[in-house]
């Protein structure tokens, strides 16, 4: 029995097309494939030109004939050049001519077949069997005195009906022998023929870079929103923002800075974490002049580059202890000491001090920074922070006491990250009604922590083949690079794997810890080392990082971690 394509049901009195199906799908060994109803569309130039093929027969060694059928009575007017077709119910219609429709069928179909290159790029026959035939199955089609462009060897009509797999088999033969060259169909053609023409497979894929599009158009939309947030806050000066991972409370910093430099105040932006004061500056460039520009101006630094700086300009020696024992104490006391003996020689003072991740700051820190206002200018300072994202374990206390202005809707991510991201970190955030869900949060275990490496290979393949670009993808580890699971791996997916800086560099796949990772985003975030150790993987950890991402979470974590 034949394979057909489609396969359909002829019902229980075909006649016409149906009965030829009929005939093909009982009568034919299955090294035939039939295919019916087969469209056709070739250009000629600007032309367009559409056609269809009733049947189309593959033979798995033979080549392929294309039949035309017509049902009923047909007969042909030759003083009109018409083919006249007259219905079951006695209806005549005017129809194309069968033998020339079939032969232009198979003409277009070869130059497709041609043009896929399956037999070489040359322009010349295939050199397999092609051919057509026109089939009357509800009638008897003369054997002679036949219209010039006719021949008898490449007709059927009702008499070949118990015998339609020899009829076929002698088109078959009556096509091979028509010149010389002709040869058998090799299987990896035939195969071929399928996939790449008959049975092509034809999917419209959308990119990821397209859906991040229509993402980040709903994130814009929320963020201003959220900006439109402070217009109902009244001008305080002191304001604290409180909100979880991805609600905004960056984006209203640097929205409120802006405003402030626009009013032509002298506004300062502090943080903790050095990428994100990198990410900051950049941003700070593009909206507003240099310190002592004159008009209002946008500062950005890390809490410890400021000291840094103000210390060096004080003339006052700022010299970071070699043993790492001893870091830790110069920067947790010795350097804020020395940026609050620096403001009594240093006279730069600040209208507006903005600070962002405001629990990563100690106490003292705050007291001292605040003595970098000019008590003369507006005399704003701001704080905008996280409490679940207080991974350095600070006391969370601030130099006043006043109501929290809260964020609690996401504006970073898409639903099912911001669902994983609540989860993890037990936290209240919510996402708008109707929100986009995005892509599932992935998650890839592995028994072995060797084994991450190429896990995090595979998955950054996946993503640069749908159309990921590089810089939109960043490894996230709870662990410094060295002692990650990538710590002796210099390339991912063909690309250098490099640590994260503002604004990212092209080409590179980017790591970062989650330290350092803080108050950042990325399109696409890979976390991995993820095996729920105390502290350095704890909830509030996990939490940091998988609120980085926007569009794409992948956890990459030890069997027996619990989401």
């Amino acid at each position: 029995m034949a394979k057909m394509v489609p396969e359909i049901d002829v019902g229980a009195n075909p006649h016409g097309e149906a009965l030829f199906y009929k005939w093909l799908k009982d009568g034919l060994s299955d090294d035939y494939r039939v295919f019916h109803g087969v469209h056709l569309l070739t250009s000629s130039g600007h032309a367009m030109r559409r056609g269809e093929t009733d049947f189309l027969i593959l033979h798995k060694t033979k080549g392929f004939v294309v039949v035309e059928v017509k049902g009923g009575q047909v007969r042909r007017v030759a003083s009109k050049s018409q083919w006249i077709s007259t219905s079951h119910d006695g209806k005549e219609h005017v129809i194309k001519d069968p033998f020339l429709q079939a032969e232009q069928n198979v003409n277009t179909l070869v130059a497709r077949i041609r043009d896929s290159r399956i037999f070489g790029s040359g322009a010349g026959p295939l050199p397999v069997t092609c051919g057509f035939a026109v089939a009357f199955p509800d009638g008897i089609a003369p054997d002679r005195d036949l219209p010039l462009h006719v021949d008898r060897k490449i007709v059927i009509d009702h008499r070949d009906k118990s015998t339609i797999d020899a009829r076929i088999e002698q088109i078959f033969d009556a096509w091979g022998k028509r010149r010389k060259g002709i040869r058998e169909l090799s299987r990896e053609e035939y195969d071929i023929l399928l996939q790449k023409v008959l049975l092509a497979r034809y999917e419209v894929t959308v990119p990821l870079n397209v859906r991040f599009e229509k993402e980040d158009e709903r994130f814009v939309g929320l963020t201003e929103a959220q900006s439109m947030f402070l217009e109902a806050i009244p001008d305080a000066k002191r304001a604290l923002f409180k909100g979880y991972a991805g609600t905004g409370k960056t984006q209203l910093l640097m929205e409120k800075a802006r405003r402030f430099a626009a009013d032509g105040a002298r506004v300062l932006v502090v943080c903790y974490n050095q990428p994100l004061a990198q990410h900051l500056s950049l941003w700070a460039k593009n909206v507003a002049g240099p310190a002592g520009a004159g008009a209002g101006s946008i500062t950005v630094r890390n809490f410890h580059a400021l000291c840094e700086e103000f210390a060096r300009r004080a003339g006052v020696e700022y010299a970071v202890p070699e043993s790492v024992n001893e870091q830790q104490e110069f920067y947790d006391d010795v350097a804020p000491m020395l940026l609050e003996d620096a403001t009594a020689l240093v006279r730069d003072r600040f209208d507006c001090i903005l600070v962002d991740e405001g629990q990563d700051f100690r106490l003292e820190w705050l007291e001292v920074v605040m003595k970098l206002l000019d008590p003369a200018g507006m005399d704003v300072f701001h704080i905008y922070y996280d409490e679940q994202q207080n991974v350095y374990a600070k006391e969370l206390k601030f130099p006043f006491d006043v109501e929290p202005h809260s964020l609690n809707w996401n504006c970073r991510s898409t639903g099912n990250i911001c669902a994983v991201t609540r989860q993890i970190g037990a936290v209240d955030l919510d996402c708008f009604p109707g929100w986009m869900p995005g892509e599932k949060v992935r998650r890839v275990s592995y028994r072995k922590p060797e084994d991450q490496p190429a896990i995090i290979e595979r998955i950054v393949k996946d993503l640069l083949k749908r159309g990921v670009e590089t810089s939109q993808i960043l490894v996230i580890s709870s662990h410094k690079r060295a002692r990650s699971c990538l710590a002796n791996t210099t390339r991912l997916g063909g690309h250098p794997l490099v640590d994260f800086t503002p604004p990212g560099e092209d080409d590179t796949i980017a790591f970062s810890s989650l330290h350092r990772a803080k108050g950042l985003e990325s399109d696409v975030v890979i976390f991995c080392d993820v095996d729920g150790g105390e502290p350095y993987c704890s909830r509030a950890n996990q939490y940091v990082a998988v609120s980085r991402a926007r569009h794409l979470l992948y956890i990459v974590h030890r069997k027996d971690w619990k989401l």
